[in-house]
């Protein structure tokens, strides 16, 4: 059965996820233990694809929303000044912003999984407790030490203050918290016609917030499978980041295998490009 999945640029972040990382995997893994990875794989990319799917249904519906305000008829009209509303809108889009987060979630859970079972638990990035996280952040370096560990470590504290927290305290909220407050989709009127403002999310519009949640998210998980496959590559081997200009929607690829150069040293996972000075 052959399934047609997204079209670019959507379809990027599901090649780098299947295609690309099968690719290492493959150069990193043998058999019993691959197949089994793959499976996993599977697993974990289709609880990717709810995810995404759960996004671009709230992008949509925001924007369908916003064209039937522009339009002035349909659900939203204005009548003797006054904006009528014949749905709760509300309803809809707190709906599919929980769906949203709560898949993020999940994503997170299936990616632990993974790396659980290739020997390595990363799970900690998720607790609270920060002096915890660097204790089990230092029992990671001991096992995996050195230039090896210390990347991984770094890209999960990145990561970790920059979205991650966020996302799961937001989906935490979301779920046990009764008292968390809904989003509120603003109607008015101006110049006798009805215009709308979408919630803010911490201060940033909602389309704008939940797509830098998915992008985090998919980078993260794309970055994490390479670093901790990359452990197990073969020495004459080393996973090489293309530069952007270089990635087309036949070959979207981020990372790449390369023969390891005499100058890359046994202990580095990875090679970066480096942006030119302006």
């Amino acid at each position: 059965m052959l399934k047609t999945l997204y079209a670019p640029p959507h379809s990027a972040w599901a090649a780098r996820i299947t295609l690309q990382i099968s690719h290492i995997a493959e150069a990193a893994l043998h058999g019993d233990r691959l197949i089994a990875f793959k499976t996993k794989q599977i697993s974990m990319f289709k609880s990717m694809q709810e995810c995404f799917d759960a996004l671009l249904a709230m992008q949509q519906f925001i924007e369908d929303h916003e064209n039937e305000v522009k339009s002035g008829q349909g659900k939203v009209r204005v009548e003797n000044g006054r904006i009528v509303l014949h749905n709760d809108p509300d309803v809809t889009l707190n709906r599919l912003f929980k769906d949203f987060i709560v898949k993020s979630r999940t994503v997170l859970y299936h990616l632990f999984s993974t790396t659980k079972f290739l020997d390595h638990d990363l799970s900690f990035l998720q607790v609270k407790d920060d002096a915890k996280f660097e204790l089990a952040a230092k029992r990671f370096s001991i096992k995996v030490p050195g230039r090896r560990g210390e990347i991984i470590l770094d890209l999960l504290r990145s990561d970790r203050a920059s979205w991650s927290s966020t996302l799961i305290g937001i989906r935490n909220r979301v779920v046990h918290d009764v008292d968390c407050p809904a989003l509120r989709i603003i109607h008015f009127v101006e110049n006798g016609a009805a215009r709308v403002v979408f919630p803010t999310i911490q201060g940033t519009e909602s389309r704008i917030f939940t797509q830098r949640i998915w992008d985090n998210l998919f980078e993260f998980v794309e970055d994490v499978q390479v670093l901790v496959l990359g452990l197990y590559l073969p020495p004459h081997l080393v996973v090489l980041q293309t530069q952007p200009s270089q990635r087309t929607n036949n070959d979207p690829a981020k990372y790449k295998l390369a023969l390891r150069s005499a100058d890359v040293p046994p202990e580095e996972l990875l090679i970066r490009f480096h942006r030119r000075a302006e």
